[in-house]
């Protein structure tokens, strides 16, 4: 960066050396300090303006991938929480799956607690029995 500013300042005191020279025979007075320090002042913001827009245009590039990244991280927080939703219902099937495997073994303990409670007891009417049984 240093070098190109190098450069075009030394092109700038040549112009200033040729501006003067031109002066000269126009009759009008340069003073090659002054012009050649006004050529250094406008490199100078040239210089800055470019390095502004520089700094303005990676600024942009990396607020272009922020973004690309929130939406590829956004995606994967979707696609992660269907997965969970997909692992949770297969889960909830496997238990299901297991209740109706389970439903006659559950069914045939559910009768026999009553039944053994109830069976050394006399006189138990059979609409209690039946009701211990399902409620």
């Amino acid at each position: 960066m240093e070098k190109e500013i190098n450069k075009r300042l030394d092109k700038l005191d040549s112009f200033a050396i040729n501006t003067n020279a031109l002066a000269k025979n126009a009759r009008e007075e340069f003073y090659k300090d002054t012009v050649v320090l006004r050529l250094r002042g406008l490199a100078h913001q040239v210089t800055l303006f470019e390095i502004q827009s520089l700094n303005q245009a990676t600024i942009a590039q990396i607020l272009t991938e922020v973004q690309a990244t929130n939406a590829c991280m956004d995606g994967m927080e979707t696609h992660m929480d269907e997965m969970s939703n997909i692992i949770s219902q297969r889960k909830l099937g496997n238990v299901l799956a297991g209740l109706r495997w389970a439903r006659p073994w559950l069914q045939r303990v559910l009768y026999d607690i009553p039944y053994k409670i109830f069976r050394g007891i006399r006189n138990v009417p059979l609409g209690f029995y039946y009701h211990a049984i399902w409620s």
